[in-house]
């Protein structure tokens, strides 16, 4: 009963990759692994979790505290996943690779799930900042500066875990090829997700939906 990290930058389609990974049979969790449905659904995202990692990262918890909750969270999985027999469980959390949070929950992690498959997904940050234009507080120079305090865990994740390239592993079929090697199984349902009047990308054609 393998668990699935899903550790990206915000932004990169890791929405897209989560409900994915959801329709092809990764269990997204339950009241017990503290999963809300009116929090987690939308976003397919544990919001606890990225709760106390975006905290952790602003330095409004202490290392410890954090440590605490996420490990409670964890085992919490991994118990739930024992008694309902899940093949499958996984989380997706977006204040995980940042240079505060990645190596407390990379431990954690390692710890309290049994040989975890960790995934990203990595997307051209032109492409993150054009998909950041309606907000205001992010200018270009501080979504660039977060992007690569990320960067050392997004590497990580591409050398040792299975890396999801948007859009180019959704038009090519190497999602489709990933899933599978993961142990998922590919559905229909997956292969509707994707949106195309919803990607946002820069080539040298410049932008393209």
């Amino acid at each position: 009963m393998p668990g699935i990290a899903i550790l990206s930058h915000w932004h990169t389609a890791s929405t897209l990759l989560a409900k994915t990974f959801q329709k092809c049979g990764m269990e997204v969790g339950n009241s017990k692994t503290f999963w809300d449905p009116s929090t987690c659904e939308a976003q397919c995202e544990h919001s606890k979790l990225n709760m106390i990692g975006d905290q952790l990262s602003l330095g409004q918890i202490s290392q410890q505290d954090a440590i605490v909750q996420i490990s409670r969270i964890l085992l919490a999985y991994r118990e739930e996943s024992k008694h309902n027999r899940w093949k499958f469980f996984g989380v997706k959390i977006t204040h995980g690779v940042q240079s505060k949070t990645w190596p407390v929950f990379r431990s954690l992690f390692d710890q309290l799930w049994n040989n975890p498959i960790y995934v990203t997904s990595i997307r051209d940050p032109e492409g993150v900042v054009h998909s950041t234009r309606n907000d205001r507080k992010w200018d270009q120079n501080r979504i660039l500066d977060s992007i690569m305090d990320s960067e050392p865990a997004v590497q990580w994740i591409e050398k040792y875990g299975v890396p999801f390239y948007f859009p180019k592993d959704w038009r090519n079929g190497m999602t489709e090829v990933k899933v599978r090697d993961i142990g998922l199984e590919w559905t229909k349902e997956a292969a509707l997700l994707l949106n195309t009047k919803r990607i946002y990308e820069v080539d040298r054609r410049g932008l393209y939906a």
